[in-house]
């Protein structure tokens, strides 16, 4: 459960972006309201960035004593998750989480120290992000 998609609350499963709430909650985030939660019981920046850790730490990514016990590991999410994840661990505020781009079906490559703890403000280097290149193919029988 650790690494699924973020929790719209109210607006689950609707088209959230033709929303006033959705406008209204991506704005107060990028202010730095970065606990604000969707309405009707959805979830927070915050609360994703930390069960998203927590799920890395349970994987034996984040927070371990010695080496880690996987060298390349693939973990497929959704894309807002991915954004706040991604923001979190590269160290660049939760704020900003809207700025990095996550197109369908994009590949995402990071280099995560697994020693650091599970709070460290920025554990992992950006390798590559949002790499579509490999859906050229795919696009040109479209």
């Amino acid at each position: 459960d650790g690494l699924k998609e973020m929790h719209f609350g109210a607006l689950e499963g609707a088209v959230a972006a033709e929303s006033d709430v959705y406008t209204e909650t991506n704005a107060a985030w990028a202010q730095g309201d970065v606990d604000r939660a969707w309405p009707g019981g959805g979830e927070s920046p915050r609360a994703v960035e930390t069960r998203g850790r927590a799920a890395l730490e349970a994987l034996g990514l984040l927070g371990q004593d010695g080496a880690a016990p996987h060298s390349h590991v693939v973990i497929v999410c959704h894309g807002r998750f991915n954004k706040i994840l991604l923001s979190s661990l590269l160290g660049r505020g939760l704020e900003r989480c809207g700025e990095i781009q996550q197109g369908n079906c994009c590949i995402n490559v990071v280099d995560i120290d697994a020693s650091a703890p599970v709070d460290a403000a920025a554990p992992a280097t950006e390798v590559v992000l949002d790499y579509r290149e490999h859906l050229a193919a795919v696009d040109a029988e479209l």
